[in-house]
């Protein structure tokens, strides 16, 4: 009978018995998905709810309390998925069954007075609270699921049978979100919050019984949520349809018991919670502030206690992260309280922002600069804005800035100088670009207690300084904090504030520095860059205006630019007691004078106004620009130490040209980009005649790296002045004549902070294409001139051939046949200038797209492979490589060169017949790059005639032949006709597609059951392939090598001791340096740390014990061979070591037997004769000792 009734039930029982199950061995995975099927089926409506409850009916009546929980629990689970409030089906709103639900309101209610089902009843109490219901007779329709009076009556038995306080986190946790649910109800706008059948005061002060004094983070967050949330229901929002008198009394009641509410949240301010090590809560510190912040600010009945209780926590003294919470908290509560709200606390905020305006901050979370930025907000704010304006521009502070600046003593002065100010520097890094240091205040400022003077300076000078600098510095982050607020607090500012100060420190109207007195120089300073970058971000936040920009520095500035003019040229003296940046402490006679660096950042900030916010007229922009043509133009002083790594001279110069080309490029005023053009470039070009000849050469060419105007004016007016064959001191006959061609060509050795040189940069201009103007008269010039037969190109000289290059790279497009006519002639010819005609060649602005101009090149690709691998003239040899890899890559689909890209051609002038040779291996390996480069069909083709010669009979042509992948695979392989300035077109993912192209090829011979003695392959053609196989990975992307691990790995640690191996020609330092740092990749890269792990018990030993030979191989050097280093270098020692540290991470079986080999390699190579070996090999040691503890 109990068999056959158990078979009457549904399958869905079963689920209910696993969710409901008391034995521990249940899974929650189980539980989950017993709980969602059951949903499932009450969505599909093969359930219904009402036969669940009559299903569920003996563990929910159960008297045992943890079934009956469970019971419980998972009612309340399918309510919430199938209403959609939780991931259990999927998203969106679902309406449950309108008789289901108030049967459902009902039992969950009931159950709240259950202690032992507690949680999942507020579980199902928040998940109906949160639900819709169908309306009867009303299809489409839908209601809340929980009506008002239903949800009175659970807030009813939640407060008579609940003390939320002595509940666990989890309970209270629940509780709070039944909370949230009920006062988020539906119905709360118009009849109230169901917050009981209370009075609205009583409910208020169930609530705050039921949270006072919670510390569970996860908690507060919740917390927070309902605070911000009871406003809104108790008081309503405006234009609502309520009942006037009940949102009266309500609002009455919220206002009247407003202190205790916020007293609530008040006791989390201001946030003190670190998560701990370990920490599974995943509730941060940022998350608290923030969602305190919104409680906070909730309601304006909070304003009277909660600004107070802000300002309380900005005092000086206070941690930079509570004063960073407590200033953004009161910019969240003047957007909330508004002027009402903030108006009696105006003067009260300005005393705080005061006081830390004047002694800010040092810690890393708020620092003087965030400080301005906060002070800032709150002056361009509605709720108190012009009043703070006003309080600060008349505030005592800056008539004891003014005190000082006159020099005169500080003693009776409000503001001490004492250690608590700061630190940093006035106006920020000094390399001040806007938005660098100057965002929001004007970057960072003076304040320390400052001190020191210029050496020479007398005691008074140095006095003044070391007085003021506290005082004035704070004076300029106030100007700077207010001018950043906008256009018109700006103008305010610089005409109230700034321009009274520049009277006392003796600034004349029109920048006169004459009657500067000693020692408040550098107090100017102090003073106008933070003043002036602060203008800046409010010109620059009035830009928009729709009634036009503001005339923000009115004629404040002409003196600022007299003053930063005076101090870029260093007539300020006692500058070097400004520190600038993150300089370290160091004493006053060593240190830099910083005066000139700060001159030049105030000038940039001047020159970078928007159009009509700035300088007044032309000749204050021209002032500018041309002190900092000035400043580019410094020589170094007679008693510069040549060693000196950090030239104060070369930063300044450098810090000017960047100004001056920012100037030249500036979008939000084209008048001083036009200015520049004309005013600073033709100074530089003139300067091209004289002594600093070199420094305006380098000017030039960042200016002309910036702005096309100003290099085309720059191109054609230098080489008119300085160059020119028709001259008779042609520039190749001057001293500037190399500096010349690193300006116009770009430096020969190039880096990441290189600027490139002004025919570069025209080459890159599609502009130059249409071979239109003057710079293109003068390029062309150029071009023709360097290769004329009195000109250095004619001998070969490399710089003259480096200017050719570029020149013709920057011819117009209609130009490049008759060059490429003329140097073809040459070549072929046999002319003496071949590597100048070569160079011509490498810079030819040709494509494929436009091959039917040009005519056919087979005979000058001949002659290039002949020149490239005959043998001769090693520079002649580099310089056909150079052109033979440009004109294939540009010219290789034109069939201007023949068969297969060119390839026939160059394989029948004996291409293939050198690989026995350096030169030989250069060119095959650039034509072989030219071709993969843009992934031309012909590259296939000559990678398998290389892969062929690595089984040749001769060691040596087997050995270059794997060379030559490294070379097409290397930065630059290709040579410069393959880079952007020569107008090279290198596909990005050119590498990775050759090397999955190529490496089966290469690994046929190198499959793992061909070992040496078990086939017949021989053993120097494996030799070469597992060369060839290093030198086409150690350039491939590692992802790309990584997912052919597989068959990499079994052979790496035969690939690395070949080619260390110094008996054969295949021994490559560079190769075997690849072949380390591979491995090391395989070891610290999860994927291919991943795939070794599986060949770990075949392949570890021999990758380790190929690791060891290379990390110990320097060990004794110094005592065998002192006078010669080792044969594998440093750095493949060195990274040796790091892999062995990293394959502790592969399976313990597979390490654990290498343990004492790693150990006797790591004692040895502490013998190494570099340190930084000896340092890995200690690393590794103790690494290797600790694996060999384990059991």
């Amino acid at each position: 009978m109990a068999s056959s009734m158990e078979e009457d039930q549904p399958a869905w029982i079963a689920d209910v018995e696993a969710y409901v199950s008391v034995d521990r061995a249940v899974s929650d995975e189980v539980r989950s998905d017993a709980a969602g099927r059951i949903v499932q089926l009450l969505v599909t409506g093969a359930l219904t709810f009402l036969d669940l409850l009559r299903g569920m009916e003996t563990c929910l009546v159960t008297t045992d309390d943890a079934r009956r929980a469970r019971g419980v629990l998972l009612l309340a689970e399918t309510v919430a998925g199938y209403a959609g409030d939780d991931e259990t089906v999927g998203a969106g709103a679902r309406p449950l069954p309108g008789g289901a639900a108030s049967l459902l309101s009902q039992y969950f209610a009931s159950k709240l007075e259950d202690f032992a089902v507690l949680r999942a009843a507020l579980a199902g109490c928040t998940a109906l609270l949160r639900a819709t219901a169908t309306v009867d007779g009303a299809p489409g329709l839908s209601t809340p699921a929980v009506s008002h009076a239903s949800a009175t009556e659970m807030a009813d038995r939640f407060f008579d049978a609940v003390h939320v306080p002595s509940l666990v986190q989890a309970d209270r946790q629940r509780g709070y979100q039944f909370l949230l649910a009920l006062v988020s109800h539906p119905e709360t706008a118009a009849v109230g919050p169901p917050l009981g059948s209370m009075n609205p005061a009583e409910q208020i002060e169930s609530v705050v019984a039921a949270c006072d004094g919670e510390k569970d983070p996860r908690n507060v967050l919740l917390l927070c949520e309902l605070w911000t949330a009871l406003p809104r229901a108790f008081c309503g929002d405006a234009g609502s349809d309520a009942d006037a008198d009940d949102v009266k009394k309500r609002r009455e009641a919220f206002a009247s018991a407003a202190e205790e509410l916020y007293d609530v949240v008040a006791a989390y301010f201001p946030v003190s919670f670190r998560p701990p090590p370990g920490d599974s809560i995943r509730v941060t510190r940022e998350q608290l502030a923030a969602t305190l912040r919104g409680a906070m600010c909730a309601s304006g009945d909070f304003a009277p206690w909660a600004v107070p209780h802000v300002l309380e926590s900005l005092a000086p003294d206070k941690k930079p992260q509570t004063l960073d919470d407590a200033l953004a908290t009161l910019i969240a509560c003047g957007r909330a309280f508004g002027t009402h709200g903030m108006g009696p606390h105006v003067r009260n905020v300005w005393s705080c922002l005061r006081n830390l305006l004047l002694h800010p901050p040092a810690g890393p979370e708020l620092t003087a600069e965030g400080t301005a930025r906060w002070a800032t907000r709150a002056f361009a704010s509605e709720w108190g804005g012009a009043e703070l304006v006003d309080l600060a521009l008349s505030d005592p502070c800056l008539k004891d800035a003014a005190q000082a600046l006159r020099g005169e003593g500080a003693d009776d002065m409000h503001v001490d100088s004492g250690e608590n100010n700061g630190g940093g520097c006035c106006g920020g890094s000094g390399e001040h670009e806007h938005g660098e240091g100057g965002e929001g205040g004007g970057g960072g400022c003076c304040g320390g207690s400052g001190g020191g003077a210029a050496e020479g300076a007398s005691a008074t000078a140095a006095d003044v300084t070391r007085r003021g600098h506290a005082l004035v510095a704070g004076a300029g982050r106030i100007i700077g904090a207010i001018a950043a607020a906008g256009p018109k607090p700006a103008a305010a500012a610089m005409s109230l504030g700034l321009a009274p100060l520049l009277d006392a420190a003796g600034v004349g109207p029109g920048g006169e520095t004459s009657d500067v007195g000693p020692g408040v120089g550098p107090l100017g300073l102090v003073l106008a860059t933070p003043a002036a970058c602060g203008a800046l971000d409010g010109a620059l936040a009035g830009a928009d205006a729709p009634d036009g920009p503001v005339a923000v520095l009115g004629d404040v500035g002409a003196r600022l630019v007299g003053l930063f003019a005076a101090a870029a040229a260093k007539e300020i003296e006692g500058t070097s007691a400004l520190r600038v940046g993150d300089e370290t402490e160091e004493p006053e006679e060593e240190r830099r004078d910083n005066g000139g660096i700060l001159g030049v950042a105030g000038l940039r900030t001047l020159l970078s106004f928007p159009a009509g916010a700035g300088l007044i007229g032309e000749d204050g922009t021209r002032a500018a620009l041309n002190a900092l043509v000035d400043a580019s133009l410094e020589p170094d002083p007679a008693t510069a130490d040549p060693d000196d790594d950090l030239d104060p001279e070369a930063d300044l110069r450098r810090r000017a040209g960047e100004a001056l080309a920012a100037a030249a490029s500036s979008k939000s005023d084209r008048a001083v980009a036009a200015a520049t053009v004309h005013t600073a470039v033709p100074r530089l070009c003139a300067a091209c005649d004289g002594a600093s000849a070199s420094l305006a050469l380098a000017a030039l060419a960042r200016v002309s790296a910036a702005a096309g105007d100003a290099r085309r004016t720059a191109v054609t007016t230098l080489w008119s002045r300085v160059g020119g064959g028709g001259r008779s001191d042609p520039v190749w006959t001057k001293p500037i004549w190399k500096d010349f061609v690193d300006a116009m060509a770009g430096p020969s050795t190039t880096t990441s902070s290189s600027v490139p040189g002004m025919l570069q940069s025209a080459a890159l201009d599609p502009v130059t294409a249409a071979a239109t103007g003057d710079e293109d008269d003068a390029v062309r010039d150029v071009a023709a001139t360097m290769r004329g037969e009195s000109a250095p190109g004619a001998r070969n000289d490399a710089d003259a051939c480096r200017l050719i290059r570029a020149a013709t790279a920057a011819l117009g497009d209609s130009h490049q046949v008759n060059v490429l006519t003329d140097v073809t002639g040459e070549i072929v010819g046999g002319a003496a200038s071949f590597r100048a005609a070569c160079a011509a060649i490498v810079g030819l602005r040709v494509s494929p797209g436009k091959s039917g101009d040009f005519p056919n090149c087979e005979d000058l690709l001949r002659t290039l492979v002949g020149r490239a691998v005959g043998g001769g003239d090693v520079d002649d040899a580099r310089a056909a490589t150079e052109a033979l890899s440009s004109l294939v890559h540009k010219l290789g689909t034109s069939g201007s060169l023949g068969e297969r890209s060119g390839l026939t051609v160059a394989k029948d002038a004996g291409l293939m017949g050198s690989l026995h040779s350096a030169a030989g291996v250069a060119a095959v390996g650039a034509m072989l790059r030219a071709l993969a480069a843009r992934m031309d069909p012909a590259t296939a083709d000559l990678a398998a005639d290389i892969v062929a010669q690595l089984s040749s009979s001769s060691r040596e042509v087997a050995a270059g032949a794997a060379r030559t992948f490294g070379v097409a695979m290397s930065p630059g392989g290709g040579g410069p006709g393959l880079t952007r300035a020569c107008h090279g077109s290198e596909k990005k993912l050119f590498r990775q597609r050759f090397f999955t192209q190529t490496m089966p090829a290469v690994m046929a011979v190198l499959r793992p059951s061909a070992r040496p003695g078990e086939t017949s392959v021989n053993s120097d053609h494996r030799r070469a392939h597992l060369s060839a196989l290093v030198h086409l990975a150690r350039h491939a992307p590692v992802s790309a090598v990584l997912q052919s691990g597989d068959s990499v790995l079994p052979v790496l640690a035969e690939a690395i001791n070949a080619l260390a191996d110094q008996s054969t020609p295949f021994v490559d330092k560079d190769a075997l340096a690849g072949g380390i740092v591979l491995t090391a990749a395989f070891l610290s890269d999860p994927r291919g740390r991943d795939t070794l792990a599986l060949h770990a018990e075949e392949h570890a030993g021999a990758i380790i014990g190929a690791l060891c030979r290379m990390g110990s191989a320097g060990a004794g050097w110094r005592r065998l061979k002192p006078n010669s280093p080792p044969a594998v270098p440093m750095d493949v020692r060195e990274t040796a070591l790091d892999a062995l540290v990293a394959a502790t991470s592969l399976p313990f079986s597979a390490v654990y037997p290498q343990r004492k080999a790693v150990e006797r390699a790591s004692v040895a190579a502490l013998d190494d004769p570099k340190r930084r070996v000896r340092f890995a090999a200690g690393r590794c040691r103790e690494v290797w000792l600790a694996l060999g503890t384990q059991t």
